[in-house]
């Protein structure tokens, strides 16, 4: 891979750092970062973003990476502890060479504080949990939000925006194309930690501490692409990045945090389909999972982003991914029931799901054999088309489809 002209502009109402990139054998292309001009003074100008973007990519493809531009030195160093860090995983990440033509130093001395926030379970625990210290919220669009999905997006804005106002923050919004650049290279769970990692190299002219909500307790922890061994490598001498969390699981999160907050329980979204007109579908893995653990925690009544059903055929349909420890999620709440001796059918259904999860049905492993398949040999182009948007701001009626059957993970 070679990247290289990396430039920064400005045109009424953003700045946009950027650089043109190209994968082994392939055309050059634009990949870019975008913020409003109010804060064009958090931008640091060099190569770092598009380094920490590519290179788990790269590690995947055994491809070298030349950067014709300036590199933090901090980030130079710390390379070789990223890639150890991420070959030992042992999930087909390998060490490559990496070739800059500069070295960036941080010269500035930055006071502001940020988080990433998507106001979801990880993110409003992490705020309310170091609110005193937090002066920015971060926002991605581009990351678990396409960037064609503008309708979608401009009511999860307005909404930060509320909670922004109320709590007297400042929101800064990121916009950028290189998820849909990465994602038919690398799966985008994967690549997650150093999508953040970039963005807080990008701004770190005046943030000084980021933190990276976490999603699972120490204990649970599973190589996944955001990692408290991973997200802080991406620090440099004047940026400390936080993997703020793993001393909670997500149902004590809800229990001990979330359940206690009016403002969390006004505002929380979790869902990961982004229908249209749906702030929380209410029938996908993660707004389940949400609901449940809400429920346990005696919070979903007072849940304003959420309705109250939980039904056995919902909860039939949840799938926990083994591979990621996903189903210990499950299987915390169906102590935490049996404990109390609450719910039983839901304990019955919890039951199936998770039994059935770690024995996939027929229909289910033929599509994972078409998505490997897919993966493989297609650039993940039936994947892309199917998890698309539509030109109407929706999912695809395909999506809804096989959402609807439960072979969403």
């Amino acid at each position: 891979m070679i990247i290289k002209n990396i430039s920064l502009n400005s045109n009424n109402t953003r700045t946009i750092l950027s650089a043109d990139f190209a994968f082994r054998g392939e055309k050059f292309r634009q990949i870019f970062f975008r913020v409003e001009n109010k804060y064009k003074n958090f931008i640091f100008y060099d190569a770092s973003p598009f380094l920490a973007s590519f290179i788990l990519p790269c590690m995947k493809r055994r491809e070298n990476i030349t950067v014709e531009g300036a590199v933090s030195d901090n980030i130079l160093k710390t390379l070789p502890k990223i890639m150890d860090v991420v070959e030992r995983w042992n999930v087909g990440f390998k060490k490559i060479s990496v070739k800059v033509a500069h070295i960036a130093k941080d010269r500035t001395h930055p006071k502001a504080t940020g988080s990433f926030f998507t106001g979801g379970v990880d993110s409003f625990y992490t705020y309310l949990k170091n609110k005193k210290d937090i002066t920015h919220f971060i926002l991605i669009h581009g990351c678990d939000i396409q960037l064609k999905n503008t309708s979608f997006f401009s009511e999860i804005e307005n909404t930060i925006n509320k909670i922004v106002r109320k709590e007297k923050l400042n929101l800064i919004i990121v916009e950028s194309n290189y998820r849909e650049i990465i994602e038919p290279v690398l799966e985008w769970e994967w690549n997650l930690g150093n999508a953040l990692g970039a963005v807080g190299l990008l701004l770190r002219n005046r943030i000084k501490n980021i933190y990276i909500p976490g999603g699972m307790r120490r204990d649970q922890l599973c190589p996944y692409g955001t990692h408290p061994d991973l997200d802080p490598l991406w620090s440099t001498d004047k940026l400390t990045i936080i993997h703020d969390g793993c001393e909670y699981s997500r149902l004590e999160k809800i229990r001990n945090s979330i359940s206690r907050s009016s403002l969390a329980l006004k505002y929380l979204r979790v869902c990961c389909h982004t229908l249209k007109g749906q702030y929380n579908c209410n029938h996908c893995f993660k707004c389940i999972q949400t609901k449940i653990e809400l429920l346990c925690a005696n919070a979903l009544h007072k849940a304003r982003t959420f309705d109250r059903t939980i039904t056995p055929s919902l909860v039939n349909k949840l799938y926990y991914n083994n591979k990621l420890n996903f189903n210990l999620f499950g299987e915390e709440v169906l102590n935490y029931l049996k404990k109390h001796d609450q719910y039983p059918r839901l304990q019955e259904a919890l039951t199936k799901s998770l039994q059935k999860s770690k024995n996939p049905n027929l229909l289910r492993r033929f599509t994972n054999f078409i998505s490997f398949l897919d993966k493989k040999y297609n650039h993940r182009r039936l994947y892309l088309s199917i998890f698309g948007i539509t030109s109407n701001h929706d999912r695809t009626p395909l999506f809804k489809l096989i959402s609807n059957l439960g072979l969403i993970k």
